[in-house]
């Protein structure tokens, strides 16, 4: 192999230089530390920083420091301020303000794991002696400690499904233990003890929205329950109910506040703890009940596609909502949102981007903290951030600032607890390991790298991948023994050339998509296309096809070839909209496969497209009838294989001679998701979970099937990518994901 480009060394000529401190980051901008500490703040200067808990350890490239001060002085030209952020308009999503900016450190699991969460339980500083990670330019950063070091969280859509008491000593949660059926467990500031909440579950089967009482004294959830035979259905959805209770955090007998629902989707506490605010499945408002179960009053709100609460500020003016306000899972946007109390039309604050969106005010009414989104100095993390609320209007008063700068993490779901003293939050830790071997042998795997989506050469000797899972990424190229990785690229999707010689790659700004490719051997990126960025569906992915002549992409409503060397590109089909990430070259080159949307993506009605590459119509071969993932050709050319969604999961085959689709694999009481087959069109390999007696809790993993004796194994736990292989199909490389889930305690900052 060429020279090694390792992310851990000490230059790194393909970026520029390396600068491995903030002396030498100042040294290299002539500045003063405390100037860079604030450009990183609120000007998103790229620093990036290893994950030791306190992501005190920087270090920066140069060339990025000189794209970023280039960009800092054409902003100022055009009038902006210089201390305000390169995303001047507030309101823009952070899904796409913040992702222009890719740049993920590579972190060794063991370090993540262990290192990390060894420095907290310490009590260390949580931002170093020099104040790394301070809040609002404190010289001293926030501290930080272990509330609890392993949650077992259930599996649950309405998330949270914890809570933390005011007084930051016990927390709730939601979890499925021992094989039992799932209840709310109570556990310790230590978390040495660990007990259930509710002595009897009675009829109620899930439970969702633990929330303590402003005074300590209560806790109060929703539970769902199956009226009828359970097999009922209302409108095509089970025939359920739901219902709030409180019970004493010390146990006893729950005690259900109002009539049962249909639904409710958020609950929250009024600031006097005499009352809680709902949203039902209607979501025609914010109904409020009181402990006695009257009085309910009403607070009428826009309708949006899922709403969650995010509490009373404390001086009971405003009520902050999550909208979302996207109809389709790619981007997740949502609107944080103001409610008066005394009614009028809601204020909207800003627009996010991710699932695990909650809110918690400041004790004096100031300020929202939330998390979203992956950090604007591209830390690859989903961080804490602070909203400066006007107490009077609800307005937004400047940027968002933030608040914690973890890499690699996830750190979601604050609260203020102790009087406002502390912040605890959830923290999501996620390592995931590239595993190689020969296919006949894969229980003598080797460990080649910590990344995500390997590809392997023609010949297996070596491993294509991204960095992580995480938002943005690197490519790198490692030797399938190991050894120092190489950087190719930047880019979330790649695909490498069937001759293992070059790979092909997206990259997305707000005002353009970018198609290039790269010699795996390094050098510069070639430049082979520019497309509109505002389209509504940005090209993303690029396939190669069978002899390497062409690159497939979809962009708006048209699917594109363009030659790999150059050119100008082909249409070869429209629709109001493609998944592009579903595009598959069937294995003579003659068709391309991909999900199509008739009505656009706001049907949700995609219909599996072959479309022949010499040129005619597009077959449609199955109706829309349900919603479909994952699509990938038999090793024949004949039959294409995608996942359905209805009542349950399954994988069904389509043929190209005309036959209707066909069931291939359904695991009872399994969820199933994407799969693969391998190059001699034997096993299938599929993504899938199961509950794991061992864990006492769902697991995922990689499921084979074996067409000849329509036998079900298990490949792997804890997979988080299906596997791929190299030409011959010889050699090959999968992912495992290792996940820690804690809750920690910030205390120190401002």
């Amino acid at each position: 192999m060429p020279d090694s480009d390792s992310p851990s060394g000490s230059r790194d000529s393909a970026a520029g230089g390396r600068l491995d401190s903030w002396k030498e980051i100042a040294a290299y901008l002539g500045r003063k530390v405390r100037t860079l500490r604030r450009w990183e703040k609120t000007e998103g200067l790229p620093v990036h920083r290893h994950f030791h808990g306190t992501a005190a350890t920087v270090y920066a490239y140069e060339a990025e420091l000189d794209r970023w001060l280039k960009g800092r002085e054409e902003r100022k030209g055009h009038g902006e301020s210089a201390s305000a952020p390169a995303a001047a308009d507030r309101r823009r999503p952070f899904a796409f303000a913040l992702a222009i900016s890719v740049a993920v450190a590579l972190i060794a699991s063991a370090f993540l794991f262990w290192v990390g969460p060894a420095i907290l339980r310490s009590g260390t500083s949580g931002a170093g002696a020099q104040g790394d990670g301070a809040l609002g330019g404190a010289e001293e950063g926030p501290r930080y400690t272990i509330l609890f070091a392993d949650v077992p969280l259930g599996r649950s859509f309405r998330q949270p499904s914890f809570d933390i008491s005011p007084s930051g000593d016990r927390g709730v949660f939601y979890a499925v233990r021992n094989g039992e059926s799932g209840q709310l467990y109570i556990y310790e500031q230590s978390g040495s003890v660990v007990r259930p909440l509710l002595n009897d579950l009675g009829p109620w089967q899930k439970f969702h929205y633990p929330n303590w009482s402003p005074s300590g004294h209560l806790i109060a959830y929703v539970a769902d329950r199956l009226v009828g035979s359970g097999t009922e259905t209302v409108a095509g959805e089970p025939n359920k109910v739901a219902a709030i209770f409180v019970v004493s955090p010390d146990g006893g007998t729950p005690r259900q506040i109002g009539p049962p629902m249909r639904e409710i989707h958020g609950l929250c506490w009024t600031p006097d703890g005499l009352s809680l605010t709902y949203l039902d499945a209607d979501r025609d408002g914010a109904h409020t009940v009181a402990l006695d179960g009257s009085g309910v009053k009403t607070i009428p709100v826009d309708r949006g596609i899922f709403m969650v609460l995010g509490g009373y500020s404390p001086d009971g003016r405003w009520l902050a909502m999550k909208v979302r306000t996207d109809t389709h899972l790619i981007g997740m946007h949502s609107e944080i949102r103001l409610l008066s109390t005394t009614g009028g039309q809601a204020v909207p604050l800003t627009t996010v981007s991710g699932l695990h969106v909650t809110l918690t005010w400041a004790p004096d009414s100031s300020s929202l903290y939330t998390s979203f989104g992956y950090s604007a100095n591209a830390s690859g993390g989903r961080n804490i951030w602070k909203l400066r609320i006007d107490p009077k209007t609800g307005a937004l008063q400047g940027d968002p600032v933030q608040v914690t700068f973890f890499s690699g993490a996830g750190a979601i779901y604050p609260k203020f607890i102790d009087g406002g003293r502390r912040i605890a939050f959830y923290l999501s830790i996620s390592s995931s390991t590239i595993h190689v071997a020969d296919a006949s042998r894969p229980a003598e795997s080797r460990s080649v790298a910590s990344g995500a989506h390997p590809k392997l050469s023609p010949d297996g000797q070596i491993v294509y991948y991204r960095e992580n899972f995480a938002g943005g990424g690197r490519i790198y190229a490692v030797p399938r023994g190991g050894g120092t990785p190489m950087r190719l690229a930047e880019s979330r999707e790649f695909d490498l050339s069937p001759d293992g010689a070059t790979l092909a790659y997206f990259q997305a700004a707000v005002s353009e998509a970018s198609l290039f490719t790269v010699s795996t051997r390094g050098g510069e990126p070639r430049l082979l296309l520019e497309v509109d960025g505002q389209t509504k569906y940005l090209a993303r992915w690029a396939r190669w096809s069978p002899d390497g002549s062409l690159l497939a992409y979809t962009h708006g409503s048209g699917l594109y070839v363009i030659p790999a060397d150059g050119g100008t590109p082909e249409k070869l089909a429209e629709q109001p909209g493609w998944d592009g990430w579903t595009l598959r070259w069937s294995p003579d080159g003659e068709f391309i496969a991909a999900f199509g949307y008739p009505d656009g993506y706001e049907g949700n009605n995609n219909v599996v497209f072959v479309v022949p590459v010499s040129g005619g119509e597009p077959r449609q071969l199955t109706s829309a009838d349900v919603w479909k993932e994952g699509l990938e050709w038999h090793p024949d050319g004949q039959s294409l294989t995608y996942l359905v969604y209805g009542d349950d999961t399954e994988t069904r085959q389509v043929f190209l001679d005309g036959r209707p689709p066909s069931l291939l694999v359904d695991q009872p009481g399994h969820w199933v998701y994407v799969g693969k087959w391998a190059p001699a069109g034997r096993r299938f390999f599929l993504e899938s979970t199961a509950y794991d007696a061992a864990s006492s809790n769902d697991r995922s993993g990689v499921y084979v099937y074996d067409k000849a004796t329509g036998d079900i194994s298990l490949f792997t736990y804890n997979a988080a990518d299906l596997p791929t292989w190299s030409r011959d199909g010889k050699t090959m490389a999968w992912v495992t994901m290792k996940q820690t889930r804690q809750i920690w305690v910030m205390s120190d900052f401002r």
